[in-house]
């Protein structure tokens, strides 16, 4: 089936001309992506970035080894000591980038307009703006992944064998980054296959002719690829496995929906109902893209503990689908000029809560980060040289307390509470020391034994005195820290 290569501008660019509606999208997008550096080094660290900070001159030790070596290069660039701005301004990059990159990845599918209100969705995704704001090689992953991706997809509308594979083989670099990238490759390959088994029955659904030989020479490459894939990922699964733990499927819905955001996965459902009434095939393999490696993730997630941010890769693919309301094959379908506006509400529905949320992120939920500095600066004005402190994130309290040559990956700043070491403060409260504890109740939950729990929950409430909090809510989640001194 014959088809145009790329998908025209949608209502009011024709013959050519450029889409104002598209540029403007395209110019507020950068603009909301800019605001990535406002208050850049205003939260404080949490346990992950510490850990950036002393792996990454161990670059080659990981299975991801790229992120760890770009941070090895930056950190080696400064003159002095390493702050919370410095540390993040790669990730910060790397996530203003992924911004345009979507719009010129979904623009062969989408056509320019949808393509970048896409980009404007991902800038105001309060989800991009953390880990923007993190110094982690999520964007970094992701960014690589959008560069494979436009190169796929124009393949697929275009032609092109030799393009189509360097696309797969720069998406399947981003592994490199963070394993998790890696999902997105059997994704990118099968959901072009499972349009075409679906074209037999509705024939629009069909890819053009020039994306034969691409099908073809990508499930040859998968089938080649699949046993050293599979033995990679088994010795990734096994060592997350032993550093995570067990996994719950719930936990990873839960949170994958709360961080995509309910409304955006509503809007995509409305428009997933109106691309398969338009038989809009390149809607439709955006999402089912989107959905195959949300459905890797799943799978996977009984069996190794897989949280929201790895399925962070899927955020453009998912605001890709909500923006395609836009695109032009819907917007024809809509017909009216009434339905156009109705569709352009759409897309405005799913839009302005996201800003709001962004704007809810850099003010009053504070970068959605618990005050681990303030709390442990706060126990370090106050205590006396012979007081015990025990507290979670110690590699935090390292960062901040332990001097220029503190090893995040070995506190001695703080002793380390944590579910591995629940059973710490009982030892410690037979002896007759002032001690401080500096807690978030939410990672309480995550203690594997119930009644080390309890029973460190029973002594918070009897034997000590609350000094200090910094309460944060979002939402579910509880990121408050509390500073509790008990007297001997």
């Amino acid at each position: 089936m014959s088809e145009s290569t790329e998908a025209p501008g949608a209502g009011g660019a024709a013959g050519g001309a450029r889409d104002r509606v598209a540029l403007g999208l395209l110019a507020l997008a950068l603009l909301v992506a800019a605001t990535r550096v406002w208050r850049l080094g205003e939260w404080s660290l949490w346990l992950d970035e510490a850990y950036t900070l002393c792996d990454a001159p161990r670059a080659s030790t990981f299975r991801n080894p790229l992120g760890y070596w770009i941070w090895a290069r930056w950190l080696a660039l400064s003159n002095g000591p390493i702050d919370e701005r410095w540390l993040r301004t790669p990730a910060c990059v790397f996530g203003m980038l992924a911004v345009p990159l979507a719009a010129w990845a979904f623009r062969p599918l989408l056509g320019p307009r949808a393509a970048a209100g896409a980009a404007l969705l991902l800038a105001a995704s309060s989800w991009h703006a953390y880990w923007s704001q993190t110094a982690r090689f999520y964007t970094l992953a992701q960014l690589l992944s959008l560069l494979g991706t436009g190169l796929w997809l124009r393949a697929l509308e275009r032609g092109g064998v030799v393009r189509a594979l360097v696309g797969l083989a720069i998406a399947g670099l981003a592994a490199l980054a963070h394993p998790s990238a890696g999902g997105m490759l059997p994704a990118l390959v099968a959901a072009p296959w499972l349009l075409q088994l679906a074209a037999r029955r509705w024939p629009a659904l069909a890819l053009p002719d020039a994306a034969r030989p691409i099908l073809r020479a990508s499930l040859v490459l998968g089938l080649l690829a699949a046993i050293p894939g599979v033995w990679w990922s088994i010795g990734v699964f096994r060592r997350w496995g032993m550093l995570k733990g067990g996994g719950d499927p719930a936990h990873f819905v839960l949170a994958t929906g709360f961080q995509a955001t309910p409304i955006l996965l509503a809007g995509i459902a409305c428009v997933l109902v109106l691309a398969w009434r338009a038989r809009e095939r390149r809607a439709l393999l955006v999402t089912l893209t989107a959905a195959l490696f949300l459905a890797l993730a799943l799978v996977l997630s009984p069996f190794v503990r897989v949280t929201a941010q790895y399925a962070f890769l899927a955020l453009p693919w998912l605001c890709a689908s909500g923006a395609a309301v836009l695109a032009p094959g819907i917007a024809s379908a809509a017909g009216s000029a009434f339905g156009r506006a109705l569709a352009a509400a759409l897309y405005a529905l799913l839009l302005l809560p996201a800003l709001a949320q962004l704007g809810l992120y850099h003010t009053v939920r504070r970068g959605e980060r618990p005050a681990w500095r303030d709390a442990y600066k706060y126990v370090y004005e106050h205590r006396e040289s012979s007081d015990l402190v025990l507290g979670m994130e110690a590699p935090v309290a390292e960062f901040y307390l332990g001097g220029p040559d503190a090893n995040p990956r070995l506190p001695r700043a703080v002793g380390w509470l944590d579910s591995w070491r629940a059973e710490v403060p009982g030892q410690w409260s037979r002896y007759p020391r002032r001690t401080w504890f500096v807690v978030n109740p939410e990672q309480l939950e995550d203690w594997r034994q119930p009644e080390l729990r309890a029973s460190f929950e029973e002594m918070l409430r009897t034997d000590c005195r609350l000094v200090a909090c910094w309460p944060l809510y979002v939402e579910s989640r509880d990121l408050s820290v509390w500073v509790y001194v008990r007297e001997p």
